[in-house]
């Protein structure tokens, strides 16, 4: 097959590898030259890594393995919307024509193009409009949309692995090797499994267990907010709307909505695509402050006087099952001081994971992964093409993080720094990215 996909168990035991094979590995003298890459988390980082290293780099790659920790079957990001503003999506359509894989143009069907924002601030209601070029997506469907870019290829050269934890992680002492272990299922029993890679990127978001082991053991940062959270289908909320006085969101279908009626809680609605709109509402919570115990006292919490400023958001959280409904307390990392240690390189999330309140957490990810692929096809070696990564990307992500935090109550706002750009120099900035720097 082109691609394959497996959820732990069975599988033959490679002895060059050490690692349990669900997909055809390259063999020794077939591709000796060439790198074999290990990607730790299968989430839109991680694919979107693959997708541009197999595009930029297909002279220097042997094989790229991709490890998630999830089953297959498991929830990937379907109570989830976000925003991918110009910057990601000119990233991204550059990652996508290098071999006119067709993802760009899946994206933006699966997608809602977003042209402003109306605001609902105290009774000062206002609409602002953007140039800039957005779209809302599903978490999921954005997902699925690099997943199948991926099935695109019908030479065996990446393998994605279910229910593959990582466990361990160590770069080898007088090789240039990087090697993990992974906890997965056989059956009943579980198996520890061993790996060596030449490179291995962590792409196992804000809680990475890499970043952890061989960066930065410092925590997330608890940034005094919690976030509840789910996707709706439109037809509920247009049915729920008619005979009644209050009109639910999307107002408009090319528009989000933001509503601030009270200090300490914020509720936004998201078109995600033309039949869904992702909903999500903030509360002061601490980090030890107790949220839910499941999606049903979630839902009391929504639907009690505590949220009665919110109507709108309350006839949403009726349509809404409560298995549907996600919650969690918002963190976000401090700026790192650097991503690669020997072999080993962090992108995304593991590298800057961000509160939600500019909607850029994805738009770095894909920069971040197509500007690993251009600095790997770039330069001689590894050691050099990292360098050139690490030194192109920290500085803007660093930027961006701190513009982020800026941008937040002030209660978000944790970072020691101070942004010197004003905010017209801050768009030039972010929305004028050309694309990933070229070593040569």
């Amino acid at each position: 097959g082109d691609i394959s996909f497996f959820g732990g168990g069975g599988g033959e035991l490679n002895n060059r590898t050490g690692c349990r094979v669900y997909g055809e590995f390259p063999t020794e003298t077939e591709n000796s030259s060439k790198l074999r890459v290990g990607i730790i988390g299968g989430g839109i980082g991680g694919l979107a890594t693959a997708l541009a290293l197999r595009s930029y780099c297909p002279e220097k790659i042997a094989h790229i393995d991709i490890f998630e920790k999830r089953e297959r079957n498991a929830d990937f990001g379907k109570g989830t919307g976000l925003m991918l503003w110009k910057n990601g999506l000119k990233v991204l359509q550059q990652i996508d024509e290098v071999q006119s894989l067709g993802v760009f143009d899946s994206m933006i069907k699966n997608s809602v193009k977003l042209m402003g924002t109306e605001m609902d601030s105290f009774g000062d209601k206002k609409s602002l409009r953007v140039d800039s070029g957005m779209v809302g997506i599903q978490w999921s469907a954005f997902h699925k949309t690099l997943h199948d870019g991926i099935k695109n290829w019908d030479d065996g050269s990446i393998t994605l692995h279910y229910d593959h934890a990582c466990r361990d992680i160590a770069n080898l002492k007088d090789v240039d090797k990087v090697q993990i272990t992974f906890e997965s299922r056989d059956g009943e029993e579980m198996k520890e499994i061993m790996c060596e890679y030449d490179l291995v990127v962590a792409a196992d978001g804000i809680n990475s267990r890499i970043r952890s082991k061989l960066f930065d053991d410092t925590p997330p940062v608890p940034q005094g907010r919690a976030i509840f959270r789910a996707v709706i289908e439109n037809s509920k909320a247009e049915d729920a709307s008619k005979g009644g006085d209050i009109k639910l969101p999307p107002n408009k279908d090319d528009q989000t909505l933001m509503c601030l009626r009270d200090p300490k809680k914020i509720v936004a609605f998201l078109p995600v695509s033309n039949e869904a709109t992702y909903w999500a509402a903030t509360i002061h919570k601490d980090a030890n402050e107790r949220l839910a115990k499941d999606g049903a006292e979630a839902k009391e919490l929504l639907l009690s006087a505590e949220y009665e400023m919110y109507p709108e958001l309350q006839k949403m959280v009726e349509l809404t099952p409560p298995e549907k409904i996600f919650y969690n307390h918002l963190k976000q990392l401090e700026p790192l001081a650097t991503w690669v240690n020997r072999r080993v390189v962090l992108m995304g999330d593991a590298a800057h994971a961000m509160i939600p309140a500019a909607g850029q957490g994805v738009g770095m990810a894909v920069e971040d992964a197509q500007q690993l692929a251009v600095s790997l096809a770039g330069c001689k070696n590894i050691d050099d093409a990292l360098n050139h990564y690490e030194t192109v990307r920290i500085p803007r992500v660093t930027q961006v993080q701190i513009q982020n935090a800026q941008d937040a109550r002030d209660s978000y706002v944790k970072f020691k720094k101070t942004s010197k750009l004003d905010r017209e120099e801050y768009n030039r900035f972010l929305f004028g990215y050309p694309g990933a720097t070229d070593p040569s």
